[in-house]
């Protein structure tokens, strides 16, 4: 057989088994044809903007797009010249009435190195910072944004340097080393956790070897403090996983319970001096872990939702007065019986949250939406979504309207005001010119 002959017919059958993979989607999953993956939205210049993989075309990688909401289009993002196009964005992150994040700009002559961009809305425009990374060891060791002290903080491999924390000031255009930091910290992956009283607090995870590293960085007096603690989540630290939230001057998140086995993970404050403290074990008869997560400030409480072998994943409260930590009580759904594909937002006076559901019965999985309402103290379902299992993935409010997101790339819209959850299906623009 001839080779190129060879080479062309595998070239087909992978697009041919890529195409049957995205219509093997149920059909009345509401994607978007063609999409194949979501970032969470991110709200700026009164628009819905998403990072977007592309099923259909040869440019697949994290495309910028965001909706226009009168016209109910999907719109590109390509402020380029003529025949360029923006693609590999990263997470992008709303600082100093811009959009920042990491791209490449492809032209007729190839690629460009991955460099630091932001994004005007207002202008359309885009700026290129001196700041590039040349390979992908370098592309590998960035981190998500962090704005803090009126700067971008980032970690990352620059200039052939091993992984630091950088922070940036774009109206300088001063790039800095956030120095010293040990060579343990060289690779894994960086968290930013909770800002407070003049610091920014940090974790390097080394998933090699199995080892944490926590850092505090002191902005008046531009230094870092730190020391390595058992790997991820410990009681010494914070998880970073655990969506955390300052309040009331404190970071509350999940730490190990140190009295139980060493495993699992309880609702815990870190507080003004950096000591972290177990605040209640939520199920104290299970050797289980709560994870408590999703916090939430609203009214008159700290609202999370966390796991309990009796009501499976369920909301919680916590009273700063009291310093008590209980159940919201009332409901009467299908429990959750995972951690994740559980989320909780404020939106329209309520907190509404998702629940993941597994059906012995029937052998699926299924993602419910509820709402609970703190002046009344009741609960309302508002309704499940017609996929399969799938898990949420964000819940964003965008002009008085909840958007969901679910793992099977489908979105779905609820608004308040008419009480109907539907499908989310606009319409695509490819060009914003």
């Amino acid at each position: 057989m001839n080779f190129s002959v060879f080479i062309v017919g595998c070239l087909a059958l992978y697009y041919l088994l890529d195409n049957l993979a995205l219509a093997g989607i149920p059909e009345h999953t509401p994607s978007v044809k063609g999409f194949r993956w979501w970032s969470s939205p991110l709200e700026y210049a009164g628009r819905l903007y998403f990072t977007v993989d592309n099923y259909n075309t040869s440019n697949r990688r994290s495309v910028l797009y965001y909706y226009d909401d009168n016209a109910n289009k999907l719109i590109k993002v390509n402020p380029t010249s003529n025949g360029e196009q923006l693609q590999n964005v990263s997470k992008p992150v709303k600082f100093a009435g811009r959009l920042f994040f990491w791209a490449k700009v492809k032209n007729d002559l190839g690629y460009w190195h991955r460099t630091l961009y932001s994004y005007d809305a207002l202008s359309d425009s885009l700026l290129a910072h001196d700041i590039e990374l040349a390979n992908e060891d370098e592309i590998a060791s960035i981190s998500d944004f962090k704005v803090y002290d009126h700067k971008l903080f980032f970690g990352a491999k620059l200039n052939g340097s091993d992984r630091k924390l950088w922070s940036y000031d774009p109206f300088s255009q001063a790039l800095t080393a956030i120095t010293p930091l040990p060579a343990e910290v060289a690779k894994g992956r960086l968290d930013f956790d909770e800002s407070y009283n003049d610091t920014l607090s940090f974790t390097f995870l080394d998933f090699d070897g199995y080892r944490s590293h926590h850092y505090i960085y002191d902005r008046k007096n531009n230094t870092v403090s730190g020391r390595e603690v058992p790997y991820s989540i410990n009681s010494e630290t914070l998880s970073a996983q655990s969506s955390q939230v300052s309040y009331m001057g404190e970071i509350y998140g999940s730490c190990q319970n140190p009295d139980n086995g060493g495993y699992d993970q309880e609702l815990c404050l870190q507080d003004k001096s950096g000591k972290i403290s177990m605040l209640a074990d939520l199920d104290p008869t299970s050797q289980g872990s709560s994870v408590p997560g999703q916090f939430v400030h609203y009214a008159d409480g700290l609202y999370f939702t966390a796991n309990h072998t009796e009501y499976g994943r369920g909301l919680y409260k916590y009273d700063v007065v009291t310093n008590s930590a209980s159940i919201v009580p009332g409901f009467k759904g299908k429990t959750s019986d995972s951690y994740s594909g559980n989320l909780l937002t404020e939106y329209n006076g309520k907190l509404y949250f998702t629940l993941y559901h597994y059906d012995n019965a029937d052998k699926k999985s299924s993602s419910y939406l509820w709402s609970y309402d703190v002046k009344t103290a009741k609960y309302q379902e508002i309704g499940g979504f017609a996929v399969d299992n799938t898990a949420a993935l964000f819940l964003s409010e965008h002009n008085d309207k909840l958007y969901v997101g679910l793992s099977s790339r489908a979105i779905y819209v609820y608004d308040s005001k008419t009480g109907v959850l539907s499908p989310w299906q606009p319409q695509v623009q490819q060009e914003m010119k």
